[in-house]
């Protein structure tokens, strides 16, 4: 019996040592590895084949501790205690997984086992500040057919289509459920069948010419003064070979000014002065000081050297920006590499001019491992970024797959919102990523991508639609936790599930009925006065009514914008054009959405310049003003009416617009 437990105990072991194994060749640097993690869970999944839930814990732990320890290996060279607790920690969702994937509710594997892990990787990002690193959707980031569906779902879907061939394998191979792998074979076609719609490069008549600096500094020089000349010296020299390529933006990296900026003032001078000779904007990275406080920023000079623009970094890294829990552990003081950094709190948009042409674009900046948050890029880009630049220093970690990992994550935040994302890296890797997720990366002669000095111009193409992700956000973790709570209900109480699950379609099914039914059949009559340009009318916040073709007069707040007919209309924030078309009561309308909630209508217009689905920049011309539609009594001028609603219920349009 011992001989029997011994045996057992080591199969178990070898098991859960080849999924750790599988899933750690998904991540390591090679191109073609991506193919291990559609069985990486198989052998995990024999494992803790009926077993009980402490054994199933403790397996599932193991392969936690295995995986996370060859994955975050890089992680020792910046902090070795830290990287034994952070293994520890990551490795509970493991063991949590193996816990309740084993237990009698889990029957209906093929779904619930996707699910459940799907929503413990949402919660591994953000408990805890969150560490959204290595998420199992990562590991396809080369697979370009398949990473497509992430617009709709973002990586959460791509992580749960490669958990639910996992599953499907297991399920054929250890109980001949042949019909699993004809449900994992249709869910894979119909990926990639979107992926091969999608992966078509769409071009776009606006571009923009930038260029990428990599300046290759060893970390153990980046901050030591002796070597401050060496490191300005070394980005004055690579920006000079840039500017001959013509760029519309030069980007540095992350902390590529060597000094604290306000502490240094001659060394921003400098650094403005050189702007100002090369004359063309420059994005850069570098920690400033206000009020006592350190943050680390990105900052936008113009060509003529003025400091347009900063942003400081919103989410920190723990131990290495900040000390977590630094009054109830105070020794955890001794493991963090640098001193704490503030959190910056806005989500501040830089423009930049096309040179020689007067388009304006706008772009969001990701500091750090800011690109592995799908929240924060998302938020940026409906908030009107053009495109997303990414500035990092991986230096920390030495030649190790760090560097590609961390790319993955950039490619995934490109496709979810199906922008272009530019990466500038110390050590690398930068490059270029289209809204497909193709990366043109900078490299040197022999093909090294890490640890070499560069630099790299591309011109990039802005969208011309937004993605469904981007507006719908991380729709798939409450269908997730939703399906997961079902599913243990139904194990116990399957007729009443049955029940509930019948009703709960049929109220979606009316309510979907009577949105359609009720949407957009409103017109518009409004108080009018009469000026020569186009103003906000400051006093008349919720005047006038809007009537309903279906259901009478209701009151509703708007203000209305005065102005000859064709005096322009512009976008006062970025949006996409959800309807551009003309109604009876309203004439010639726009109705545009800025996020899932929120809407404003641009009525009476004499014409439209945008189309449905068109996304708008700031001070983007709509169409010219105009008269009402039925508004033939010669008292009527012309003006526009402008109404937000959030959730269907009308806003204050000024506080909007302010």
């Amino acid at each position: 019996m011992l001989r029997q437990i011994r045996k057992q105990l080591a199969t178990e072991l070898i098991l859960c040592f080849s999924s750790a194994l599988l899933l750690i060749l998904s991540f390591s640097s090679s191109k073609w590895c991506w193919v291990f993690a559609w069985v990486s869970f198989v052998p995990l999944f024999f494992a803790l084949e009926n077993k009980g839930a402490k054994r199933a814990f403790g397996l599932a732990y193991f392969t936690g501790i295995l995986f996370w320890s060859g994955t975050i290996y890089w992680l020792a060279n910046v902090t070795i205690f830290g990287q034994i607790l952070l293994i520890l920690y990551l490795a509970l969702y493991f063991g949590l997984f193996g816990l309740l994937m084993t237990r009698p509710f889990a029957k209906c594997s093929l779904l619930f086992i996707p699910a459940l892990w799907v929503f413990l990787e949402y919660a591994r990002s953000h408990l805890l500040t969150g560490f959204p690193w290595a998420l199992l959707g990562y590991s396809q980031y080369a697979n370009l057919a398949i990473i497509q569906i992430a617009d709709i779902a973002g990586v959460w879907l791509v992580s749960f289509l490669v958990m639910f061939v996992n599953v499907a394998i297991k399920e054929a191979w250890s109980r001949r459920q042949r019909r699993y792998l004809f449900f994992a074979g249709i869910f894979l076609a119909l990926s990639l069948a979107y992926g091969s719609l999608r992966l078509p490069k769409i071009e776009s008549p606006e571009t923009l010419r930038i260029s990428v600096v990599q300046g290759n500094i060893p970390q153990e020089l980046k901050w030591e003064e002796r070597a401050r000349e060496f490191v300005i010296n070394r980005y004055f020299k690579l920006t000079g070979e840039a500017k001959k390529d013509a760029p519309d933006l030069i980007i540095w990296p992350e902390a590529a000014l060597p000094v604290v900026l306000e502490e240094q003032p001659l060394y921003y001078e400098r650094l403005s002065r050189y702007t100002k000779t090369i004359g063309r904007p420059l994005i850069f990275g570098a920690v400033t000081s206000r009020n006592d406080a350190y943050y680390n920023s990105a900052l936008l000079l113009s060509k003529e050297g003025r400091l347009l623009r900063s942003y400081d970094k919103f989410h920190l890294v723990p131990f290495g920006e900040f000390i977590p829990f630094r009054k109830a552990f105070p020794f955890l003081e001794t493991i963090a590499p640098i001193g704490d950094i503030t959190r910056g709190r806005d989500y501040t948009l830089f423009n930049i001019q096309h040179q020689g042409l007067r388009i304006r674009h706008q772009f969001g900046v990701l500091i750090c491992f800011e690109d592995v948050f799908p929240e924060l890029a998302r938020e940026f880009v409906n908030k009107g970024a053009d495109f997303l630049v990414n500035i990092t220093n991986d230096a920390w970690f030495g030649k190790t797959t760090e560097a590609y990992q961390h790319l993955a994550a950039s490619v995934f935040r490109a496709v979810e919102n199906r922008v272009c994302l530019v990466r500038s890296a110390n050590t690398g890797i930068s490059g270029f990523i289209d809204p497909q997720g193709r990366v043109v990366p900078l490299a040197d002669a022999q093909g090294n991508l890490i640890f070499t000095p560069g630099y790299k111009t591309e011109n990039i193409f802005l969208p011309a639609h937004a993605s469904f992700y981007g507006y719908y956000g991380d729709f798939l973790i409450p269908l997730c936790l939703l399906l997961l709570i079902y599913i243990i209900l139904f194990s116990l109480y399957k007729k009443a599930m049955r029940k509930i699950l019948l009703i709960s379609l049929l109220i979606l099914a009316i309510y979907s009925a009577i949105n359609y039914y009720f949407a957009d059949k409103y017109y518009f009559l409004c108080p009018i006065r009469y000026d020569t340009s186009l103003i906000v009318r400051s006093d008349s916040r919720g005047d006038g009514f809007f009537g309903s073709s279906r259901n009478g007069n209701r009151m509703h707040q708007g203000i209305d914008l005065f102005a000859q007919v064709g005096t322009p209309v512009l976008a006062a924030r970025s949006g996409i054009v959800t309807a551009a078309k003309s109604n009876r009561g309203m004439g010639k309308y726009v109705i545009i959405r800025h996020s899932f909630n929120l809407v404003s209508i641009y009525g009476h217009l004499s014409q439209i310049f945008v189309t449905k689905n068109q996304i708008l920049r700031q001070g983007h011309i709509i169409g010219s003003v105009g008269k009402t539609g039925n508004a033939r009594h010669p008292g009527i001028q012309p003006h526009l009416h402008f109404e937000v609603k959030k959730n269907g219920i009308p806003q204050d349009p000024l506080e909007y617009l302010k």
